[in-house]
This record gives C-alpha cells, sequence and structure tokens, in this order.
C-alpha cells in the first residue's frame, strides 16, 4: 500500500484504497455484537474516515496518525478487523514522513501492537498480519520516499548544472566578444583617426586623398570582419587557426609601429586548444597596443609534449600590472582549459600561459 501525499496523485486513489478496510467489517457478520460494540464500531469507522481523508491533505500528518492508532488499539480487543488500522497507521507514517521519523512512528505502532496483544493476550489472527503488512507497507514507504528525494535532488543538480552552463556561456560570449570588438574597434579608431588627417591635407596633397580612401576601405572591412566575429562569438562555433592569426597579428603591431618578433614551434594543435590559444594572444597583443610605451613586441607559440606554452612580451617602462578585463579574460579563457597564467613587469609586460593539449584537460 503506497498513498502518496503529492500534488499530482490520482483524485481517485484515496477511495481506492479503502478496499483494505474491508477486514474492518469481517466482525459484524461474523458473530452478534452488542449496542455498546456497535456504537465503538460506527464511532470508530467515522473517526477513522474523517483522519484517512485528511490525512491526503493535511501539511502535518502526524496528529492524524496517531489518531488512527489509537482507533486501532481501542478497537483491537472487540474486532479483529482492527488489525487494517494499525496497517493504515504504518502506510502513513512510511509514505507521509521523513525517513528518521518514519521509521521511529513505525517503531511505535509495532511496539503498541505487540504490547497491547501480550496485555489483553489478543489472538494471532490480529496481531500477526497486522505486525508483518504493517512491516512491509512501512518499509516500502520508507524506501520509496527515499527514492523519490532522490529523484527529487537529482532533477535540482539538473537544473543547477544548467544554470551554471547558461552563465558559463554568457560569460564565454562576453569574453568573445571583449576580445573581438575590443580588439577590432581599437584599429578602427586608428584608422579612422589616420584617415581624419589625410583627409585633413587633401586639398594641398591629392595623394593624401588617395591614402584616406584606403584607410576608409579598410575600416569598413574591419567593421565586416567584426560584425561575423560577433555572430560567431554568440553562436559559439569559432574555430581560429592559430598559424593565421599570428600572421595577423604580426601585420596588425607592425601597423601600429611595433617592432614585432614571432617564434613558433608547434604542431597539429585540438580545435578548441587552437582556437583558445589564437584569442588569448589577441587580447594579450590588444593590450599591448593600448597600454605599452615600447616599440618591441615578441610572441612566442611553442608546442611540448603534454601543452602549448605562449607568451606575449613588450619592452616598455611599466612596473607594475593592474588586471583588467584583457588579463581577466586570458585568466579565465585559460583556466576553462586548465591552463595557467604568469604575468610579470620588469623592463616591460610579459605574459606566459600553459594549455594543456589533452582535449580529457578541458574544464567545462
Amino acid at each position: 500500500m503506497q498513498l502518496h501525499k503529492s500534488p499530482d496523485h490520482h483524485r481517485f486513489a484515496p477511495w481506492v484504497w479503502l478496499i483494505f478496510l474491508g477486514f474492518y467489517f469481517i466482525r459484524p457478520f461474523a458473530a452478534p455484537m452488542s449496542g455498546g460494540e456497535w456504537l465503538l464500531f460506527a464511532l470508530g469507522l467515522a473517526l477513522f474516515l474523517w483522519a484517512y481523508f485528511r490525512l491526503f491533505r493535511a501539511t502535518e500528518p502526524r496528529p492524524y496518525i496517531w489518531l488512527v492508532l489509537l482507533l486501532a488499539l481501542v478497537e483491537a480487543p472487540f474486532n479483529n478487523g482492527a488489525s487494517s488500522l494499525f496497517i493504515y497507521a504504518a502506510a502513513f507514517s512510511g509514505n507521509l514522513l521523513p525517513g528518521r521519523q518514519a521509521a521511529l512512528h513505525l517503531a511505535a505502532i509495532l511496539s503498541l501492537l505487540g504490547l497491547e496483544s501480550w496485555w489483553l493476550n489478543l489472538p494471532a489472527t490480529l496481531w500477526m498480519p497486522a505486525s508483518l503488512v504493517s512491516v512491509a507497507v512501512g518499509a516500502m514507504g520508507i524506501l520509496d520516499r527515499i527514492r523519490g528525494e532522490a529523484t527529487r535532488q537529482r532533477l535540482r543538480d539538473r537544473e543547477e548544472i544548467e544554470r551554471l552552463a547558461t552563465v558559463a556561456e554568457r560569460e564565454r560570449i562576453a569574453r568573445d566578444m571583449h576580445d573581438v570588438i575590443g580588439h577590432t574597434l581599437s584599429s578602427v579608431a586608428l584608422k579612422s583617426e589616420l584617415a581624419g588627417r589625410l583627409l585633413a591635407r587633401a586639398e594641398t596633397s591629392p595623394m593624401s586623398l588617395e591614402q584616406a580612401r584606403h584607410q576608409v576601405a579598410e575600416v569598413q572591412q574591419l567593421a565586416r570582419a567584426a560584425l561575423t566575429r560577433a555572430r560567431e562569438a554568440i553562436a559559439g562555433y569559432r574555430e581560429r587557426e592559430l598559424g593565421a592569426e599570428l600572421a595577423r597579428l604580426q601585420q596588425w603591431l607592425e601597423e601600429q609601429n611595433f617592432q614585432v618578433e614571432v617564434n613558433t614551434d608547434f604542431q597539429r594543435l585540438p580545435p578548441r586548444v587552437e582556437s583558445a590559444a589564437a584569442l588569448i594572444l589577441m587580447e594579450a597583443c590588444t593590450n599591448v597596443v593600448r597600454h605599452s610605451t615600447g616599440d618591441t613586441v615578441v610572441m612566442d607559440c611553442k608546442g611540448r609534449a603534454d601543452r602549448l606554452q605562449l607568451c606575449v612580451a613588450d619592452n616598455g617602462d611599466t612596473r607594475a600590472v593592474i588586471e583588467g578585463n584583457g588579463l581577466r579574460g586570458i585568466r579565465e579563457r585559460a583556466r576553462s582549459l586548465g591552463g595557467q597564467v604568469r604575468c610579470s613587469a620588469a623592463n616591460g609586460v610579459r605574459i606566459e600561459v600553459e594549455l594543456p593539449l589533452g582535449e580529457a584537460c578541458e574544464i567545462d
């Protein structure tokens, strides 16, 4: 017997489980009853039905369980069918109470049943089925509640995992948008400023007008590329080829009047590691353009047996590093793959990143 108190239990379930009350009605047909026994029988039945239906809606079931148990103890000396009331009390205890409380109530029901049976020498036809079935239905109820709670906990854990995954995806998009838009807008701002200066000299220098048109065309290309990358970042499928990104970054830095040295030594990389490395290098170079007072940049990208080592260093006069969105994004991106970041400032800023090459090292 499983008497679940839940919002989705079938509305006819309380009536179905009343079938076990049939044992309670054996006594009137088995032998004649006195007027007092009939009154006790009817009063016990009415009180039981009231408590029974209340238990399916009560937020605190214990008082009603104890009432059913009390009725069973009172009826037992006069009606062997009262054994079913003990079983109902055990079933409600196992199904409606937390595990420890349910076990204590079940122990109390069995103890009171045994004590009354011994004290009043009740027949085995009452206490034997009452005790055996009470243990069975009570234990089933306890186990069912434990399974139900475990299922609910798994659902809560799944919801929490989905929530954290959503947060992580939002942070990823934010990092990618910062990397892509920040880098591109820096280039757009510089080229737009250059185009403005060239246009200002266009009246005296026809060549300046042509150069200004060239810069404006490049601004348009950068804007279109930024839009494409932003869409890819939101979609979450961007994968960058590291060699091509290094060449592009070298060209960009040289356009900003930096002398660039690139050292590479790596083989084929896992796609996620390659894409992350390209974005990390892009963010590091963006920081150089924005903050460095030097004129030389060294980029190293070297693969080892189990890791990829990245390094971007400039020769500015920075003596201390204050972590901002750029460096924070680099750390978060490296951490998502199980990597490490070291940043130092001595004769310029040096950012070193190590990324594991095994796909199994990725941390989502």
